[in-house]
């Protein structure tokens, strides 16, 4: 079922499920070819355009900075109940939580925590976590925004409305 894996693209994931259930080691091979030729092409071009922009943010004059660039993922749902179930089976009442964490490249990582009440797989949360980014970057450089603003997301549900 396309969409349940965590972290892969439907290409990605579609490679995969073939090259698992392929029956032919030559099919399998083929998969194992499309997936070398995915990944070089439109994966890895993506992954050199946010390279490149993490090290221009990187380079640039940290007496007076003018690009930030951040990068902001959540963590699976299911990690993040408290307590953590460990070696139990089930806990009947845990208590739902979720984690945002984005990465300001070349300065720190912030963690968001929100608990049962606040959707953590929301546009809403991201936005959020983006304009106190914001707004930290302005506290460090004397009442100052950036000039330039790159901002990495994933393909989850809580980033579609911002992708668009």
């Amino acid at each position: 079922m396309i969409g349940s894996y965590p972290g892969k693209c439907n290409t990605c994931e579609f490679i995969e499920i073939g090259k698992r259930t392929s029956h032919d080691k030559t099919v399998a091979a083929h998969f194992t070819k499309a997936h070398h030729l995915h990944r070089s092409g439109l994966f890895m071009g993506e992954r050199r355009e946010y390279k490149a922009k993490v090290f221009s943010a990187l380079m640039q004059n940290w007496e007076h900075p003018s690009i930030m660039s951040i990068i902001i993922d959540g963590m699976d749902q299911s990690s993040c109940t408290c307590p953590f179930v460990g070696t139990q089976n089930k806990f009947d009442n845990p208590f739902p939580m979720h984690f945002t964490g984005v990465k300001e490249h070349g300065v720190h990582v912030t963690l968001y925590r929100t608990i049962g009440t606040v959707s953590g797989k929301s546009p809403d949360l991201t936005i959020y976590c983006i304009l106190n980014q914001l707004e930290k970057w302005k506290t460090r450089n004397h009442g100052r925004y950036p000039e330039k603003i790159n901002v990495q997301l994933d393909g989850g549900i809580e980033n579609q409305i911002i992708m668009c």
